[in-house]
């Protein structure tokens, strides 16, 4: 299997977070409209916009999304892999989710925090650009409120698609990687990257020379740079957002006949 042929399978797993990620963010923009409904003045927008409290539970998002794809990945991993045990069994399906949700809980608080901080910030700056226009050129707040609401609408969308992307990428091949470690296989992991830019144009240089490098399954792929990785998705943000790259399986010290991730 290509790199293609997983990434095709991740494809759903990605239109779904978009989804997911865009109802998230639409939270946020219901309870500002709820809020705005109350302004009377256009420079009073800004005042309630920065003691702004949305009250959104991002985390149960994450959730969710961990559960859906790392669980699917996890078990048609295990279908694929010739395993000394039955790996589809009601316990282990059960250990698997523990493993997801406690994977969350430990490492997605950095980034539920910055989802959180960097959309309000977002919000402030946008509304700030629509009041000082809107003032400039008379409106009234209806249309500030508008225009507004529009550029909000935008960038919520951008938001998603992004979060969707990256973390399908996290999501899967922790999952898989669960299912193997699971196998009771004698297996090495490898990194394979996509071998071309994504959609933005943007390549790590780093990712593509780590591209056929098997380690252990008990060990970290070593980056150019020095940073440790289990697997591609589980680092930093600069090695994170936007990566595309999987992780494949092979028996320990033998050839290219890698079962990659993601048998959807």
């Amino acid at each position: 299997m290509t790199w293609q042929e997983v990434n095709k399978k991740r494809i759903p797993h990605i239109r779904y977070g978009e989804r997911l990620y865009l109802k998230m963010y639409r939270e946020f923009s219901a309870a500002l409209r709820q809020r705005l409904t109350r302004v009377e003045r256009p420079e009073h927008i800004i005042n309630l916009i920065e003691n702004f409290d949305p009250n959104v539970n991002i985390k149960e998002y994450y959730v969710k999304f961990y559960v859906r794809t790392g669980m699917a990945f996890a078990k048609n991993t295990a279908r694929s892999l010739k395993r000394r045990k039955d790996l589809n069994s009601d316990i282990q399906e059960s250990i698997w989710l523990e493993k997801v949700l406690k994977y969350v809980e430990d490492n997605a608080g950095f980034k539920i925090s910055q989802v959180y901080w960097n959309h309000l910030q977002d919000i402030t700056q946008i509304a700030r650009d629509a009041v000082n226009v809107g003032i400039n050129e008379g409106w009234g707040i209806d249309k500030i409120v508008d225009t507004l609401f529009t550029e909000v609408s935008d960038r919520e969308k951008w938001k998603a698609m992004r979060i969707a992307r990256t973390e399908v990428v996290s999501a899967s091949n922790f999952g898989a990687y669960q299912a193997a470690a699971d196998s009771e296989l004698d297996l090495e992991k490898i990194w394979l990257h996509p071998g071309h830019p994504g959609p933005s144009g943007y390549s790590r240089d780093e990712h593509e020379m780590m591209d056929g490098v098997a380690v252990p399954m008990n060990e970290d792929f070593m980056l150019p740079d020095g940073t440790m990785m289990p697997y591609p998705g589980d680092g930093p943000p600069e090695h994170t957002i936007n990566c595309r790259c999987t992780v494949a399986f092979q028996p320990r010290g033998g050839g290219i006949v890698a079962q990659e991730l993601g048998e959807i």
